[in-house]
């Protein structure tokens, strides 16, 4: 029932904390930019930090974020388009929002790392990270990859690589083949590159490589990544895993992945998200391509096997093993809702809880053409 919610409204004196912000609690922590993905203008979407008000039940599926003991690698840029000052009084700024990815937004929250303390993180490497601060401020994609790349190949008890798409790993292990003798000598004296857009960088990302020559023989005597199977178990001994998007049109790379990792380096699929929220979690460990509905928000669905005027809005108990449906989602922050574009195939249920088990079987425009073979109109 809504009435002990209503009747606050008619109570005497307002309690201030119980009747503001019903709809949004207070100012967001960053505002997040779309790939436009689910439509041709990118989208902004405000994210809070949302803390549990009570601890999750035993069956409660979580996106698969397995924290380890030691260096982590975390491939993401930190850095933002710009700044939204929020004033209280005029002339008074009571909050700055970053405008960013939504990766590197989210994981600014989880580590409640304030825009306002950037200047003093930049000449330092936070606890548990491989690479300094400065190297997720570097905005040319190139030198992004191979300053990681650096700072990895320079940690010799690295646990972990933590990067958005396994796309993006496979870019960076290339990099790493055509640039292998070049990394070798600025481990062995301690020198960073000459890169495009490092010049306002330099001065902090200089004294946190130090001479290690010992490494940089141990690593030419391995050789580059393409030089033999299993070549990350061999640079990092202590090396336990890649945490990465890995399925769908991401897949592609997974051939390469798995050469370079070997049979004992896990592959991790943190989950199945959108700029806009979270939306399911990883069913099997050893399924990349498996998930199961684990989010705050409202996931609904629409038949995908059916003409556009003729869809309506399912449940999840009104889903058919086997069937596609295409993804519609309403946001907890800011309420968005609209189809996602995403067409997925229910595989199950989820034993515990009954969640729908799913595979990603493509975008909209590209699903018809196989859902709908004999009037496709979309490609």
């Amino acid at each position: 029932s809504y009435k002990p919610l209503v009747a606050k409204f008619d109570e005497r004196p307002y309690k201030e904390s119980e009747l503001q912000n019903l709809f949004a609690p207070g100012l967001p922590h960053f505002l997040a930019v779309s790939s436009s993905t689910s439509g041709k203008a990118p989208k902004i979407f405000p994210k809070y930090l949302h803390v549990l008000q009570e601890p999750p039940q035993p069956h409660h599926h979580r996106p698969n974020f397995q924290w380890v003991d030691g260096p982590t690698s975390w491939v993401y840029y930190y850095g933002y388009r710009e700044l939204k000052e929020v004033e209280g009084e005029p002339g008074h700024v009571i909050k700055r929002i970053p405008v960013c990815l939504g990766s590197g937004g989210a994981i600014r929250m989880r580590f409640d790392w304030s825009v306002e303390d950037d200047e003093s993180r930049l000449s330092s490497t936070v606890p548990g990270h491989a690479a300094p601060w400065a190297v997720s401020m570097i905005t040319h994609h190139r030198s992004f990859l191979m300053m990681h790349a650096l700072f990895c190949l320079a940690t010799r008890d690295l646990k972990r690589i933590a990067i958005t798409f396994a796309t993006l790993f496979a870019d960076m292990m290339r990099r790493v083949d055509d640039e292998w003798d070049m990394l070798l000598d600025c481990i062995r004296d301690g020198t960073i590159p000459h890169l495009d857009g490092l010049d306002d960088l330099l001065v902090y990302l200089g004294p946190q490589l130090l001479a290690n020559p010992e490494r940089a023989d141990e690593l030419r005597e391995i050789g580059p990544p393409s030089s033999c199977d299993g070549w990350a178990a061999r640079v990092w001994p202590d090396f336990q895993m890649v945490l990465t998007i890995c399925s769908g049109e991401f897949a592609t790379a997974l051939p390469k992945v798995r050469s370079v990792l070997g049979p004992t380096i896990t592959i991790i699929n943190p989950g199945y998200a959108s700029t806009e929220c979270n939306i399911a979690a990883n069913f099997n460990p050893a399924d990349l391509d498996s998930f199961v509905i684990a989010t705050g928000d409202v996931i609904e669905f629409m038949d995908a096997t059916v003409e556009e005027s003729e869809r309506g809005i399912l449940q999840a108990w009104e889903l058919r093993v086997g069937k596609l449906y295409e993804i519609v989602l309403t946001t907890r922050d800011g309420l968005w809702r609209y189809a996602l574009g995403d067409v997925v195939e229910i595989t199950g249920f989820a034993p515990d809880d009954g969640s729908p088990v799913f595979k990603f079987s493509g975008r909209k425009s590209s699903v018809y053409l196989f859902a709908l073979p004999h009037h496709a109109t979309e490609l």
